[in-house]
């Protein structure tokens, strides 16, 4: 098996909303198509530590790979679309987490459509993924389906949401800038426990987050809170390997 890379594309990789209803999208099968070959699609958990990678090409194959730390699997084959989903046909399956047994059944027959996403707070649509068998995808835990953000089809700012059961306004999924050393928070206050900025999960991390460093802003707080002279809305933003954090907005611009 090829070693597989991690990349730390958290604005990619990483959709960490709550559990989400699923919604099967109609589309033109020509905007399906288009859809899933000019995409590749990232998802995963826990900052960046592990990420699962799907790609399907024009030529009617698809490769799929899971990695977590120096370990993972793999598996390529053709595909077949009907009524806007795609069917793989697995080819091959390796790695060291499963065999390529329990993969091969496991995957054979999968089959993965568009979804509206209601709660997300970056995405209006997901490629959501249902296994034929549950298996141990991660080395551990089975898990029966899997969606895949897709990345072009950004949920526009505006839309009310709930973050772990915090009223939330989306915000497009922006860039912003710090202009000054900032506190990240676990909750959207200045009396909640702070979060380190971890730049690298196996390495590097900060107390706080550093001048001029970009970041991922998902949505803010409905209500702007005062503190000292200041009011703003709290910000729940994403960079590097810290994912979903707080940040007061008075020390950002976009």
């Amino acid at each position: 098996m090829k070693k597989l890379p991690i990349l730390f594309l958290i604005f990619l990789s990483i959709d960490c909303s709550e559990p989400q209803a699923k919604n099967s999208a109609v589309i033109p099968e020509k905007e399906f198509r288009d859809i899933i070959t000019q995409s590749q699609f990232y998802s995963g958990a826990g900052a960046g530590f592990f990420r699962f990678e799907l790609k399907f090409t024009k030529d009617m194959k698809y490769s799929l790979a899971f990695a977590g730390g120096h370990t993972g699997w793999e598996s390529a084959g053709t595909y077949a679309i009907k009524s806007n989903t795609a069917i793989l046909n697995v080819q091959s399956c390796s790695g060291d987490l499963i065999s390529a047994d329990v993969c091969q059944k496991a995957l054979q027959g999968t089959v993965c459509q568009v979804v509206e996403t209601r709660e997300s707070l970056d995405y209006s649509h997901d490629l959501s993924c249902k296994f034929a068998n549950k298996f141990p995808a991660f080395g551990k835990d089975e898990v029966g389906d899997f969606d895949f953000p897709i990345s072009k089809r950004i949920l526009p700012a505006g839309a009310e949401r709930k973050w772990q059961n915090i009223e939330v306004v989306t915000m497009g999924h922006t860039v912003w800038v710090s202009t000054t050393t900032v506190n990240l928070r676990e909750k959207p206050s200045s009396q909640a426990p702070t979060r380190e900025y971890i730049v690298d999960p196996y390495g590097e991390r900060l107390p706080s987050l550093p001048k001029g460093t970009k970041v991922i802003v998902h949505a803010r707080t409905k209500a702007k809170e005062r503190i000292g002279t200041k009011e703003n809305y709290w910000y729940l933003i994403s960079v590097d390997a810290t994912d979903y954090v707080w940040a007061f907005g008075e020390y950002f611009v976009r």
